[in-house]
């Protein structure tokens, strides 16, 4: 992670259900690992974050479903990818790590595509310089 203040990250995930969950249940959760040696965990769920894959789900964010070039069907329904956005709940404290973790009881497993981390314009500019050091990346 990039040593700036970050507010929250967009996730790009399959979330795979053994069977529809038709009710909010925990999924997973975002570890977020402080350099102060805090952390703290964010809970993500189903029917909320992520879909329950029933016929009457509740609105979950959704990144794209596959379009017919490239469509996966499984029992009749397309493979959306889930894009929740978690807020870091200490965007004044800078992020050593983060850990992925499906929920203990969790009804199937997420595959993760992509984490990017999100800061507020206001942070953006006053850290572009300590972000382009810590990436390598030099704005034009």
């Amino acid at each position: 992670v990039p040593r700036v203040n970050i507010d929250g990250f967009h996730l790009l995930l399959y979330a795979y259900l053994i069977e529809p969950e038709p009710n909010k249940r925990k999924y997973m959760s975002l570890q977020i690992h402080y350099l102060d040696g805090s952390k703290a965990e964010v809970d993500m769920f189903t029917q909320k974050d992520v879909p329950g894959w029933t016929d009457r789900d509740q609105p979950a964010p959704i990144g794209w479903t596959l379009t017919t070039a490239g469509t996966y069907v499984w029992d009749g329904f397309q493979e959306p990818l889930s894009n929740p956005y978690v807020e870091n709940p200490h965007p004044e404290k800078l992020i050593e790590s983060i850990d992925i973790v499906a929920a203990e009881d969790a009804p199937g497993a997420p595959t993760i595509f992509a984490v990017t981390a999100r800061q507020t314009p206001e942070r953006a500019d006053e850290s572009s310089d300590s972000l382009a050091n810590a990436t390598g990346v030099t704005s034009m």
